[in-house]
């Protein structure tokens, strides 16, 4: 088995917060859980309710197009959470994230994502990168939504560090900004395959998701 932690990122949902720990701790009481406010509400009792490490950062960045200084600082606090924990794998929760059972990693990858191939990467970006890097990458759709597993290899590799950077400063742009897209490309672009989550379904994609045995459900809005 595979040693993870938890990455959620919150704002000013409190009862999808707490709603969305609560499920994930019922099943994984002893996984390493970082929450962190994105210049929201203050989640402390919450966070120690649930035995969690809480962060109350000032700064508000949002998840979608992010423009250059602001998905940096996104990525700044991947890393932390990994430096946190110390582990191998971070789970990406989100407020809409669904927690049915546990959460066990058997196999390697880099990123195991949603499955969604209609996302298509933008591909002037795409496209240059294949090019600029010279990479040949394995999928050109995107998908890292909540429930999505990372790989920490593109944070603490050095040689991969220097790829995420050169990328960050010479070829992002707010267009691909978007959490789910960008963290994609940064794998890509460090020649890594990206992968399906087998453990990740979502309300608005999975066909009776209700039934199945899926333990992380994506788009689980009951509590909005």
């Amino acid at each position: 088995m595979k040693f993870f932690s938890v990455y959620h990122q919150c704002y000013k949902n409190q009862k999808a917060t707490e709603f969305a720990i609560q499920q994930f701790r019922i099943y994984n009481p002893n996984i390493p859980y970082y929450l962190i406010s994105d210049g929201g509400n203050d989640f402390s009792e919450i966070a120690k309710k649930y035995n969690c490490h809480f962060v109350l950062d000032s700064k508000n960045i949002g998840t979608n197009y992010l423009e250059r200084d602001a998905a940096k600082i996104y990525l700044n606090r991947l890393k932390s959470a990994f430096e946190y924990s110390n582990s191998e794998y971070l789970l990406t929760m989100e407020d809409d994230v669904l927690c049915r059972g546990p959460i066990e990693i058997r196999d390697n990858f880099n990123i195991a994502m949603s499955y969604v191939p209609g996302n298509l990467i933008r591909p002037h970006i795409f496209e240059k990168c294949i090019l600029k890097y010279k990479i040949t990458p394995n999928v050109n759709w995107y998908g890292a939504t909540g429930g999505t597993i990372l790989n920490k290899n593109i944070f603490f590799d050095e040689e991969k560090v220097n790829i995420v950077e050169q990328f960050m400063n010479e070829d992002f742009e707010a267009t691909i900004g978007s959490i789910d897209q960008f963290i994609v490309m940064l794998y890509l672009i460090c020649g890594l395959d990206c992968s399906v989550n087998p453990l990740l379904g979502e309300t608005h994609r999975t066909s009776d998701w209700q039934n199945t045995n899926l333990p992380l459900i994506h788009c689980f809005k009951e509590m909005y």
